[in-house]
């Protein structure tokens, strides 16, 4: 499908993914020795937002939204590969590989988590939270345009949860929001440190699995806080509109949606089966289905 302001929207694009970079810079306070790493995101941020204003004076042309967005996604890519590549300890292959792994909630890693600064710890995070929302998904949370609805579609968002995709963007931005805070707080009130409660919301809702720590979750040998990241990784792999359901309490409707019953149905098989495994291998019933029961749930939500 052609959008008609094809060219302007995408120089839109990149302003806003300029703006992306912008949003670790909030770390500093609280670290202010690492101030010397801000012109690292503030440079990439700079020159992608003039380049962005540039384009949206260009003139109107009408182009695909697929094309739209795959060049938001590979516009993303490379941009968010300058700080990792500015930064000094990696090759331009590295810092695109460990952008990439972030926007796409992959989850592989180049780099030494126990040695990076706390600006790029949460850099990695905030890659994995938008990643997870997508691209369109941002830019429709601040630019309306005529045919969003056709680059909504067009990024694969098939759920449409009020009666504009404006309104149906805002709903899934504050749940998205929402999610992190909840998070965010229950994470501390456990006992993780409020740094690494952030970064561990972030990437838990995107179902992406970077962590600021080298044994990720197992760092904390905490059961609550294994299980605050199982729920925020089901909350992350389920449909928004059913997420919406349990907004509204309709909890019988959210219960009998055919997702969520094939969901329960892979746990109820998953589940024992890696316990039974683990358990032969030497590990008690009690550890190992704990075990099991945190692994299944992450490799089920990818």
């Amino acid at each position: 499908m052609l959008y008609r302001d094809g060219i302007p929207v995408m120089g839109k694009m990149m302003v806003l993914e300029g703006c992306i970079l912008f949003v670790p810079l909030l770390v500093l306070p609280f670290y202010p020795k690492e101030i010397v790493f801000a012109w690292q995101f503030l440079l990439p941020a700079a020159v992608s937002i003039v380049l962005g204003v540039i384009v949206c004076h260009r003139k109107k042309r009408k182009t695909s939204s697929s094309r739209m967005v795959a060049f938001a996604w590979m516009y993303g890519f490379i941009l968010a590969a300058f700080p990792f590549w500015l930064y000094g300890n990696m090759t331009p292959v590295q810092a695109l590989f460990e952008s990439v792994s972030g926007f796409t909630t992959t989850g592989l890693s180049v780099l030494d988590v126990e040695r990076l600064p706390h600006i790029f710890l949460f850099y990695r995070g905030f890659l994995q939270y938008v990643g997870g929302l997508g691209f369109v998904m941002m830019m429709l949370l601040f630019i309306q345009e005529k045919d969003s609805a056709t680059l909504y579609q067009a990024e694969g968002h098939p759920d449409k949860l009020m009666p504009t995709i404006g309104k149906t963007v805002k709903v899934i931005g504050m749940m998205y929001g929402f999610f992190l805070i909840a998070g965010t707080i229950l994470y501390t009130i456990f006992g993780m440190p409020f740094f690494d409660s952030i970064v561990h919301t972030m990437c838990a809702l995107s179902t992406g699995g970077f962590s600021n720590r080298l044994d990720s979750i197992g760092y904390y040998h905490s059961l609550p806080i294994e299980w605050i990241t199982v729920l925020l990784m089901l909350i992350g792999t389920t449909n928004f509109s059913l997420l919406l359901l349990l907004f509204h309490g309709r909890i019988r409707d959210f219960l009998r949606a055919s997702e969520i019953r094939f969901l329960a149905g892979l746990t109820v098989i998953t589940v024992p089966v890696m316990t039974l495994f683990l358990n032969k291998s030497g590990i008690s019933v009690t550890q190992s289905s704990e075990l099991a029961f945190f692994n299944a749930f992450s490799a089920l939500s990818t």
